[in-house]
């Protein structure tokens, strides 16, 4: 099977199609979602992503959804370059902002292997000017080397700007510390701020004397640099136990306020073009650990930049 879709899917490309529609049954879903390497999506993916040819996966259940017609729609349109919407009221304390996030293999000691980092680039209307793959040496740890920095915000496209910078997890100290030196040297404002997705505490709220869900854009400060917000209600399933919404912890680096990092994630939850039920993550590190999956299974655009989001 997979042999056959690969010649079939080079077959297509050769007539330079604007997005190809891959139908897979349900049963490769699980494959795909365990990592088995016999997974047909990752084919799918590793043959078109490599070609720069958008595609939309489709499985045979997504079909028998009420909503299907609307996400497949939606993907199509973002993945071919379009831009459906923006923010009415754009930042208005930055011009730019940024995704910053690494791919990483886990090693046998604990420890870990960075494979690259990448950048994705917004307006502050949220508008996406594109992507860059900047890889070096294999490097221990998770911390971006200046050198890699430096060419993820080029004095060209960054210097004199305000930039607000997302990164999917903590900054490392030396990371930051690079980070600012070079925003110095370009003469342009960075805003780093933390968004991190996992281990922060779940929150509720006292209504008419019984414990329920908090609702959207729910904020718990902990200090003057550090919240949580719940920016995603949970899915409400039928036959599924009811779940708790799952904050994100933001920690504001910058000169920013804490309100203003907060906005500016908030913001970009609005900005997802592959479903029509907007994400818990900005669009600016939305899909970061897909991303490193395609990284370090070697599926990669056949460009380092580039302006279509290949990964929803």
């Amino acid at each position: 099977q997979r042999a056959k879709l690969r010649q079939m899917l080079k077959e297509a490309i050769a007539a330079k199609p604007d997005v190809i529609l891959i139908y897979l049954p349900q049963s490769d879903r699980d494959a795909h979602r365990t990592d088995d390497p016999s997974s047909l999506y990752n084919v799918a993916k590793e043959v078109t992503i490599g070609a720069g040819i958008a595609s939309q996966v489709v499985y045979q259940k997504t079909l028998e959804t009420n909503y299907a017609d609307a996400n497949i729609i939606m993907g199509t349109l973002g993945k071919t370059g379009n831009i459906p919407y923006v923010l009415a009221n754009p930042l208005p304390f930055a011009d730019v902002v940024v995704g910053l996030d690494i791919g990483r293999r886990k090693m046998n000691n604990g420890g870990s292997l960075n494979m690259g980092a990448m950048s994705r680039v917004y307006l502050n209307n949220g508008h996406m000017l594109g992507y860059n793959f900047a890889s070096g040496k294999l490097l221990e740890g998770e911390t971006i080397p200046p050198q890699i920095l430096e060419n993820i915000f080029p004095p060209e496209e960054f210097g004199g700007k305000r930039v607000i910078i997302h990164r999917d997890g903590r900054f490392p100290n030396l990371e930051l510390e690079s980070l600012m030196r070079w925003g110095e040297a370009i003469q342009a404002e960075f805003y780093p701020v933390e968004v991190t997705k996992s281990g922060t505490p779940r929150m509720y709220r006292h209504l008419q004397g019984k414990i329920d869900q908090t609702g959207k854009q729910t904020i718990f400060y902990l200090d003057e640099q550090t919240a949580f917000i719940v920016t995603s209600p949970p899915p409400a399933f039928k036959n599924v136990a009811k779940t708790t919404a799952q904050p994100l912890k933001i920690r504001n680096l910058s000169a920013l306020t804490l309100k203003q990092a907060l906005l500016s994630v908030i913001s970009l939850t609005l900005l997802h073009y592959g479903s029509v039920r907007p994400p818990r993550l900005p669009v600016s590190t939305h899909a970061s650990d897909k991303i490193a999956g395609f990284y370090l299974r070697d599926i990669r655009p056949y460009q380092t930049k580039g302006d279509k989001p290949f990964w929803l």
